[in-house]
């Protein structure tokens, strides 16, 4: 009896050993152009970014894992809003850096 117990103890531990709290898959998005790897099933977020008085679609597909975070994100910009890429892209980094508390150096 007390072997049997030792032996279903052992099966349980390798069991609980062979779940990981990271399960990466590969997600695809063939409209966005992106193939990424995340530790988990992401959310995908849709949503329109106030910018200069007009809306640019984004995306973002994110998965949170205890306290990292893991994401990308997409935006579309139309041929007339091709010239604001410069400086949303500096805008869209500074936020994201701002909310991480860190400066481009020292990213």
């Amino acid at each position: 009896m007390l072997r049997k117990f030792g032996v279903v103890l052992a099966l349980a531990l390798l069991l609980s050993a062979c779940s990981p709290k990271l399960d990466w898959r590969t997600v695809q998005s063939p409209q966005d152009r992106y193939s990424a790897l995340f530790p988990g099933k992401p959310v995908k977020i849709q949503r329109k970014l106030p910018y200069q008085n007009q809306e640019i679609p984004q995306t973002l597909e994110a998965v949170k894992i205890e306290d990292d975070i893991y994401s990308v994100s997409t935006i579309h910009l139309s041929r007339g809003q091709a010239t604001l890429a410069p400086k949303l892209l500096e805008q869209l980094q500074g936020n994201l850096l701002n909310r991480a508390n860190v400066s481009l150096e020292s990213a």
